[in-house]
Formats: structure tokens, C-alpha cells, sequence
């Protein structure tokens, strides 16, 4: 993004990141200009609980076997679900820990949970 885009306004942004270890959900809130961060606020972990790891792993392996990119078979629409869940749930914590107030967010990164690469 450019810094034209935001007319010379701050931005309050913050960056979710689910990698390939499936350990958790990491959040980091920043204030940016379009170009630059500018101030780096609070970063926090939550751990996926047991559970959540095992339908990762079980949806790795059902993802191998896709045909069709857009389709959800077995326990890959219920993870999406889920997951989508967690980080909603992630977000929240964080704001009430952090003492943020929902509409202090301009923005959200988030890139969603690996769990295929072409």
C-alpha cells in the first residue's frame, strides 16, 4: 500500500499470522502510514489447542488430495470454520488484554492458515 492512500492519516493496523507450524494464532497491533510502520504496539500468541492441531493435520492430508481448489470436502469446510472462529476469538482477546477499543482499528492482515502450497 501506498502512503497516498491514506492522505497523510495514521493507521491503526493489526497483523494476524497462522504459519505452517500450526502452533497458534499470533497478533501484533502497529500504527503505519501506508509506507512505513511507524509505532509497534503489543504482540501476543494463542496456542491452538490439542485438538485444533489434530483437524489441522487430518486437513493437510485431505487437502493433498483436492481436485478442485474451491471445493471444502470432509473436516476442510468444518477447520475453515473453526479457524475462522479462533481468530475472530484471537482478535478479541487481544483488544480486551490490550485495552483497545474495537473501533481504534483502521485495518486487519490476515492471511489465513497454510495448509496447501502449489
Amino acid at each position: 500500500m501506498h502512503g497516498k492512500v491514506f492522505m497523510g492519516k495514521l493507521q491503526r493496523a493489526l497483523g494476524l499470522m497462522s504459519g505452517t507450524s500450526m502452533d497458534g494464532i499470533d497478533v501484533a497491533l502497529l500504527d503505519t502510514d501506508g509506507d512505513r510502520d511507524l509505532r509497534h504496539g503489543p504482540a501476543a500468541s494463542y496456542p491452538y489447542p490439542a485438538d485444533i492441531r489434530v483437524m489441522l493435520r487430518a486437513a493437510l492430508g485431505e487437502a493433498k488430495a483436492l481436485h478442485e481448489r474451491g471445493s471444502r470436502p470432509g473436516s476442510l469446510g468444518e477447520i475453515e470454520r473453526v479457524l475462522t472462529e479462533l481468530n475472530a476469538d484471537a482478535v478479541d482477546r487481544f483488544l480486551r488484554a490490550n485495552g483497545v477499543d474495537k473501533g481504534q482499528i483502521d485495518l486487519i492482515g490476515y492471511h489465513g492458515q497454510t495448509i496447501l502450497h502449489d
